[in-house]
């Protein structure tokens, strides 16, 4: 049995770096508060008055205290935040303490997911993927097979109840617009850790676009440390260690290095 104690930092960037003044106090409320929620003491070295920072990692439910010109891996985000912002941040989490990795799926209900494809033939291939994998067509007064292939507007695709339609009219697909998705990052989503190498990048470039040109986002993906990081993130991200590192969230993470 491994008994191998873990410290704040040997995680990598996994903790929240929190900054306040009360900090300088080893008697701080916020450190008899992380006590009484579960959390240990997992720092290398005691606690320094100048310091006004800790880290957390809510994975571990460890903690540590700052100290003067260290740094315990990289902060979540690289940026540090308050007391408040953790709580709020926490409490998100706390929901799911000891669920399964995507439980949230089945708090949500019916998953409704809109999806914008960028022609007609991409519209086939989506309507064509979702039968293949069981979905039916939504059946109303105003959606069957035909209206939802030849319809201008975003399709919609329910993954819980595995049935699709699309959008009335353009009022919905405005108010729809900021969740659109492409094909690709649709698929992305949907086979997670399932999916191949080209669709993950295929999920992160169109991602990407909404931010940078076409170009920029070509010479981008190609740079050496880009290529690192996708190879990572690929790899991690299919062996089921977090949503963190979907094409989504790598995208993200893309987009603030950039």
């Amino acid at each position: 049995m491994d008994n191998k104690k873990t410290y704040i930092g040997s995680t990598g960037a996994e903790s929240f770096l929190i900054c306040d003044n009360s900090f300088k106090d080893i008697d701080a409320p916020f450190f008899s508060w992380l006590a009484d929620e579960g959390f240990e003491f997992a720092g290398r070295k005691g606690h320094y008055d100048v310091c006004d920072w800790a880290y957390v990692n809510i994975t571990h439910k460890i903690y540590g205290f700052g100290m003067p010109g260290v740094q315990f891996g990289n902060a979540i985000g690289n940026k540090a935040i308050t007391i408040e912002d953790f709580k709020v941040i926490y409490q998100i989490y706390k929901r799911y303490e000891g669920k399964e990795l995507f439980a949230c799926r089945k708090e949500q209900g019916p998953h409704w997911i809109y999806v914008k494809p960028s022609s007609k033939d991409k519209r086939l291939e989506l309507i064509d993927y979702l039968e293949f994998k069981g979905f039916k067509c939504r059946e109303d007064n105003k959606t069957d097979k035909q209206s939802t292939i030849e319809s201008p507007y975003p399709l919609i695709a329910d993954i819980t109840h595995k049935n699709y339609g699309h959008l009335h009219d353009a009022t919905c697909a405005a108010a729809a617009k900021s969740k659109l998705l492409s094909v690709e990052e649709f698929y992305a989503m949907y086979k997670g850790p399932d999916i191949e190498w080209e669709e993950y990048v295929a999920a992160i470039r169109e991602h990407l676009k909404r931010y940078l040109t076409e170009e920029e986002v070509n010479e981008y993906l190609v740079q050496p440390e880009t290529v690192d990081m996708l190879n990572d993130h690929f790899d991690r991200y299919i062996k089921r260690l977090g949503d963190g590192y979907s094409p989504a969230s790598t995208a993200n993470c893309l987009w603030m290095l950039y």
